[in-house]
């Protein structure tokens, strides 16, 4: 055709406008999808609402960890400490029965050796001080009591050695043989309080338990041990 059709675009030239306004092809926006990015409307991240439920889990797990550990490490400590206090009490027992002893071990002794005044008197006087501290003495006031009494018997024994018919006696040895039982359940005594004792102080000095100690009111206890030159019970012969 020799005449170009009317409102066509010569070559190299822009085309028209789009007469209802509508931009043509060539003039799409290259940053729309930027701007559509950024729009108001355009969902938003979810990061801080799920951070801080994170860190409130971890702050609740904590708290009930840090709550079991103080219970579990409370029951501990208190059980510990009961024990070593029962543990104590068992040595009281053994010492009021050693004291319940003596007044019919002088009096037979006595049948035979009535000269040894000085003797019996210390013994007797031993027996109330063992008497005493077994009624709620201290651990190092019981250990002191029981070293007395300790040295008093052995002395005692010593006087009845010079008596074959005391010695003879079948009341002398009764009361020596309950005297020696008595003596090695007092020795057992000891050594179980000791242990108790023991695994208590280990416990209020060791991590984590030393940190529930204040509030389970527990400190250490005090060993049991005798005074020096006592460690060993007189000897009973028969």
């Amino acid at each position: 055709m020799a005449v170009e059709e009317a409102g066509a675009a010569a070559p190299g030239e822009m085309p028209p406008p789009d007469p209802a306004g509508a931009p043509t092809a060539t003039h799409t926006d290259a940053h729309a999808p930027h701007r559509l990015a950024h729009h108001p409307d355009s969902p938003v991240t979810e990061s801080p609402p799920m951070l801080l439920t994170v860190i409130v889990v971890i702050v609740v797990i904590v708290f009930v960890v840090a709550l079991a550990l103080a219970a579990v490490g409370f029951n501990k400590l208190r059980r510990a400490d009961i024990t070593a206090q029962e543990a104590l009490g068992g040595i009281d027992v053994q010492l009021t029965r050693r004291a319940d002893l003596i007044p019919n071990l002088v009096n037979t002794v006595k049948g035979y050796a009535t000269h040894e005044r000085g003797v019996f008197e210390e013994v007797t006087a031993a027996r109330a001080g063992v008497a005493r501290a077994a009624q709620g003495g201290s651990v190092e006031e019981k250990a002191a009591a029981e070293g007395r009494l300790d040295g008093a018997l052995g002395r005692l024994f010593a006087v009845a050695e010079n008596y074959p018919d005391l010695k003879a006696s079948s009341n002398f040895v009764a009361l020596q043989t309950e005297l020696s039982d008595t003596e090695n359940k007092l020795s057992f005594a000891r050594q179980f309080y000791n242990d108790a004792v023991s695994r208590l102080n280990q416990l209020v000095q060791t991590i984590p338990w030393m940190f529930f100690a204040g509030m389970a009111k527990v400190g250490n206890r005090e060993f049991y041990r005798a005074p020096e030159g006592q460690q060993q019970p007189p000897e009973v012969r028969f």
